[in-house]
């Protein structure tokens, strides 16, 4: 999980891409799911941390930004999340 003020989204307006500056109404803090990892390079023998959101499509909201956003947990699902309990309905919750 990653924890975020706000994203910012860009839309492609007549080949022009415009920024949108996306936040809650609701709450000062938005978490997002995501992965992380450690694994070694073999090359470099160095340990690498490295993590990626999870995407999913876009809510009646943002879509008319974008048409993907980042899954945003409500803190009933955190412990899922963090368990790996979580299915693929916790992206629902977006809509």
């Amino acid at each position: 999980m990653a924890a975020i003020a706000s994203a910012w989204l860009s839309r492609n307006v007549f080949q022009v891409w415009e920024p949108h500056y996306i936040t809650a109404p609701d709450r000062p803090i938005l978490t997002i799911a995501g992965l992380w990892s450690e694994w070694r390079d073999r090359v470099n023998d160095e340990t690498l941390a490295t993590c990626t959101m999870i995407i999913t499509t876009a809510n009646k909201l943002v879509s008319t930004i974008h048409d993907r956003m980042p899954v945003i947990l409500e803190p009933d699902s955190f412990e899922a999340w963090l368990s790996g309990t979580a299915g693929t309905e916790i992206a629902e919750t977006c809509a």
